[in-house]
């Protein structure tokens, strides 16, 4: 939950935490701009709201090899076992790092159905070395960008950072470097402006009472209709009930019960999809899409996958992401793959684990972010060759969890993702240190 370096590290030690003799298997996985995080099971009972289980199974299995298929090319950096932090979603295949979370409600008399918890461990924005952070609270799912915001097992979100459009939900616009529990919301899902830059934060969460968005609305990105930004939480345009949603750099999307997909703020490169460039305030059907199951957001482009597997993308495509270099795209175009299991936005490339558990990117390669070698825009699939459950995708980067367990991430080495032995950008999936 860093604006820049060393802050996310600094909130994380004041919220979340985990024993220095743990190496965690991941069960989720986020990133943000720049910083990743995922949340590691542990076999032992965890405080946090309630008694769960942090080490509830996540459909993992923990024997499995925790390397790529094809261990040849991995680069294993030897920083000392220090866990790593991240933040997932539901239990299912599902990319946490664009906060696109199922917002399932389960059993009514139950509460909301948070899924496994875990405690989240961090790494990157320039810092490569990943190490325990101590004491706090497990989490179900996180999200990254200039602020962040995660959940406990009870639904209450807790949000950190910077705080000039009221971002943090408080009520104020002064920033926290400690979380605080956003007044008044039990989030079923939540996602925050990943690439939004510290002075155009926002946040939206799907509730108890409906879809609520709070922060910088000066493009419409709140959904209420209006261009005044909100210090805390308010009730979006309409009376549709979301279950899943995105959060762009300025612009918002949610599926609805019935699959059909909606979005709302900034268009000026036809990322809401409904054949304009025209910014909207309220949330606006996307035409020609149904039966929609998952959505994620980059910079200033968007993708859906449908139940059936099938993949389309709108919006900027300068760089390939969604799927062409002629752009901006202005409706849904599908992409060149079948059989999607999940998907993630970077800023300016996307991904999705395909049928047989390999992640498939294209889009922005500058840093190698595709998995391919050779630093070109990409406008068809680049397969990766690992086995990946989940997987998230950061402004240059891109990380999975695999069947064991195990973070392997690719793309630039700047960022600090890699790893600390890593002095150039990488093709190669490159385990973190710390997991199994």
């Amino acid at each position: 939950m860093a604006v820049r370096s060393r802050f996310l590290p600094l909130l994380v030690l004041a919220i979340f935490g985990c024993d220095d003799d743990l190496a965690p298997r991941a069960i989720d996985l986020a990133l943000g701009a720049d910083q990743a995080c995922f949340l590691g099971a542990v076999d032992e009972a965890v405080d946090a709201g309630g008694s769960v289980d942090a080490g509830t199974d996540a459909g993992t299995d923990a024997g499995v090899d925790a390397g790529m298929e094809e261990d040849a090319g991995v680069e294993d950096a030897g920083i000392e076992d220090a866990g790593v932090e991240d933040a997932g979603e539901d239990s299912g295949v599902e990319d946490a790092g664009v906060g696109d979370t199922d917002a399932g409600t389960g059993d009514e008399d139950a509460g909301v159905d948070a899924g496994p918890a875990g405690i989240p461990f961090c790494w990157g924005a320039g810092v490569p070395d990943v190490t325990p952070l101590e004491g706090g609270l497990a989490f179900t799912s996180i999200a990254l960008g200039a602020f962040a915001c995660g959940t406990d097992v009870t639904g209450a979100l807790y949000c950190a950072g910077a705080n000039s459009r009221g971002q943090l939900g408080d009520g104020t616009t002064t920033a926290r470097t400690e979380p605080a529990v956003v007044p008044g919301v039990i989030a079923l899902a939540f996602d925050v402006a990943r690439f939004a830059p510290a002075s155009a934060g926002f946040a939206c969460a799907i509730t108890t009472t409906g879809t609520q968005c709070w922060g910088a609305n000066d493009r419409g990105q709140l959904g209420d209709g209006a261009t005044l930004d909100r210090a805390s939480p308010a009730p979006i345009a309409g009376s549709t009930t979301f279950v899943r949603l995105a959060l762009g750099g300025a612009h918002a999307c949610a599926v609805d019960e019935a699959g059909a997909l909606w979005c709302w703020g900034a268009n000026d490169q036809g990322q809401l999809g409904d054949g304009t460039l025209v910014d909207r305030a309220i949330p606006t059907e996307v035409a020609d899409l149904e039966g929609v199951v998952e959505v994620v957001a980059g910079l200033a482009h968007t993708c859906a996958r449908t139940a059936a597997g099938a993949v389309s993308c709108w919006g900027s495509s300068d760089e390939g992401q969604a799927g062409t270099l002629i752009g901006p795209v202005l409706a849904p175009r599908e992409i060149e793959l079948e059989g999607a299991t999940a998907l993630a936005a970077g800023a300016r490339h996307t991904c999705a684990i395909g049928a047989d558990g390999r992640p498939l990117c294209w889009g922005a390669n500058e840093s190698l972010q595709t998995g391919l070698g050779v630093p070109v825009p990409q406008t068809s699939p680049v397969e990766v060759s690992v086995d990946a459950t989940r997987i998230a995708a950061g402004r240059a980067n891109t990380c999975v969890i695999n069947r064991g367990g195990s973070i392997l991430c690719w793309g630039a080495a700047s960022t600090g993702l890699l790893g600390a032995s890593a002095e150039a950008d990488s093709a190669f999936p490159t385990r973190v240190p710390g997991t199994p």
